[in-house]
């Protein structure tokens, strides 16, 4: 593939990325966010809160991946000597991912780009 159309493929891409951002945001907000000038549905007005049962599980997923977030540090020590077994960098310098900053970018500019594009839409 010519560096040109690798070029051209990768703008396709990110442009097709925000549009589906923004057509994402656009069907969330159509789906779930109140709407001006209409009142709410019978159905929505006589529904029933959720039993404390129905939300047990989310939550326990919710508070579960909050405790393992702190606990990385502590995970850290256990896999230290399976991550010294595999040297890639010099003693105490973090690795990164290989080219991981030219798609991380374009991942901001895809979700900046699809937001933009959602709130400018009246």
């Amino acid at each position: 593939m010519s560096p040109t159309l690798g070029l051209v493929t990768l703008a396709t891409v990110v442009l097709g990325s925000i549009f589906t951002v923004a057509y994402s945001l656009r069907f969330i907000s159509g789906a779930f966010s109140t709407k001006r000038g209409i009142s709410t549905s019978p159905a929505v007005v006589e529904m029933k809160a959720p039993s404390a049962l129905f939300l047990f599980s989310p939550a326990v997923l919710s508070v579960s991946g909050l405790v393992a977030g702190f606990l990385t540090a502590n995970l850290v020590t256990y896999s230290l000597p399976y991550i010294d077994a595999f040297p890639v960098l010099g003693e105490g310098v973090a690795p990164k991912l290989g080219g991981s900053e030219l798609a991380l970018a374009l991942s901001v500019l895809a979700i900046a780009g699809g937001a933009t594009l959602f709130f400018a839409d009246p």
